[in-house]
């Protein structure tokens, strides 16, 4: 499955403040399936969505608030009353995460002129985090969580808009929708994709694929922000934010298994990861870093951040004192984070693992076995083995794939290659495999002639 990520640009630029008309106010709408959760369906179901008042005191019970349980997907489409151009939208819900009321795990859009044939318009989940309007969730008196998904920069139109939500858990809510207008220029706009005959159709494939572009955008809008507060002249800030959205204006490879097992995901987002270590890791002692705080916020629910480093290489540091090294980090993250100058640290610790990376000799994977082995029914793996990787995460996990493919091919006759081979036309890698050999035979040959010369 190829399918693209759109409104790339907000990546990199501030939220837009919009002031445009909102479409959708006093328009009828649809509910596929009806609402069907007992303390806040009633007649008014009707309009509520759209009426322009959001819900005040307990979410779950109020007239203005719509629900669903046990079900999906829930579908709202609302009749614009003509085709008109459509430039953002925005969801308001609320969670709350111990009563087993989650907050959606996508909510797609689609747009048509005619209500027959349809065509996708984004995922506003994906759109609303890249564009930085996914925000903490405010704290509602009674103990829920409200949020607004909001995105700007549809470049869409059409006289009906579909809301096809997924939801996490057992519930579905929703106090009201909004739909912005966009320029008339977006009228004269060819459809793109795929016809649909129906809002909902292909709503499991197209799940299964929002999951991924949803990590990959989260993880480019965290890295343009950071690169726009960063200290970086203008003009590297440019360049990396431009390839930033040529990786991201690509196609989007999903592949059909269970892509969120592996890291990264996909080629898209090994590119993104690959940019923003080279945008944070210019200049810096420290080859990346991470806020623990955004990646595992479970485990650190803490205000401020947690950021943890790696230094390697590092042998030209051992020398100096864990107060020296901290030091030197803590400038850079200064430097490259404009927000954390006026920061105070509260707390550091430096950990010093002579063995967390092994540095290799030549000529020693000679002594590193394969996954095969004599005795029949045993095969190895971890980063020990002959892997094509140095001994560390990755090489333990191309190891486990290349004896996943022998066994398969000696027990079970199935010729399955499960690992992705380096390109070795691209990059550095030409010049190692070739041009380094050939550059020390004519510094040899240069030193030979000279040595001769003399004598």
């Amino acid at each position: 499955m190829r399918t693209f990520l759109p409104l790339l640009v907000a990546l990199v630029l501030a939220p837009l403040a919009h002031g445009a008309e909102n479409l959708a106010l006093g328009r009828p709408y649809t509910l596929s399936p009806a609402p069907n959760y007992e303390y806040c369906t009633e007649s008014g179901d009707a309009a509520q969505l759209t009426d322009g008042a959001y819900t005040m005191g307990y979410f779950w019970t109020q007239p203005t608030t719509v629900g669903w349980s046990k079900v999906s997907p829930v579908v709202i489409t609302i009749d614009l009353g003509a085709d008109v151009p459509i430039d953002g939208v925005s969801f308001s819900t609320a969670a709350r995460i111990e009563a087993g009321a989650h907050w959606p795990r996508a909510i797609f859009l689609r747009v048509s002129t005619d209500g027959r044939q349809w065509y996708d318009a984004g995922e506003l989940l994906g759109l609303a985090t890249a564009q930085g309007f996914v925000l903490n969730a405010e704290v509602g008196p009674h103990g829920h969580m409200a949020r607004n998904y909001r995105a700007d920069g549809l470049a869409a139109h059409g006289r009906y808009i579909a809301f096809v939500v997924a939801p996490s858990g057992d519930y579905c809510f929703c106090d009201e929708i909004e739909v912005y207008r966009g320029p008339d220029s977006l009228l004269s706009q060819a459809a793109t994709g795929k016809a649909l005959a129906s809002p909902e159709e292909g709503f499991e494939k197209a799940l299964s694929d929002s999951q991924m572009s949803q990590v990959i955008l989260a993880d480019a809008a965290a890295i343009g922000r950071d690169l726009a507060q960063s200290s970086l002249p203008p003009e590297r800030k440019k360049a990396f934010q431009d390839e930033m959205l040529a990786v991201l204006q690509g196609p989007v490879d999903a592949p059909p298994l269970a892509y969120y097992e592996t890291f990264p995901l996909n080629e898209t987002h090994r590119k993104v990861l690959e940019l923003a270590n080279i945008a944070t890791g210019i200049g810096t002692v420290f080859n990346w870093f991470a806020d623990l705080t955004q990646v595992v916020p479970e485990a650190f629910p803490q205000e401020g951040s947690v950021l943890e480093l790696v230094i390697t290489p590092c042998g030209h540091l051992r020398p100096l004192s864990d107060e020296r090294i901290l030091e030197m980090v803590i400038a850079d993250i200064r430097k490259l984070l404009p927000g954390a100058r006026d920061a105070e640290v509260l707390k550091s610790r430096l950990v010093r693992d002579r063995q967390g990376i092994f540095a290799q000799r030549p000529h020693m994977d000679r002594y590193r076995p394969t996954q095969r082995t004599p005795l029949d029914n045993l095969y190895l793996c971890g980063d020990f083995t002959m892997a094509g990787h140095s001994a560390g995460m990755e090489g333990a996990v191309v190891s486990g794939k290349l004896a996943t493919s022998a066994i398969l091919l000696d027990k079970m006759q199935v010729v399955e290659d499960y690992v992705e081979h380096p390109h070795f036309s691209h990059g550095l890698i030409p010049f190692i495999k070739y041009g380094q050999p050939a550059l020390l035979a004519l510094l040899a040959l240069r030193m030979l002639k000279n040595k001769l010369s003399k004598a």
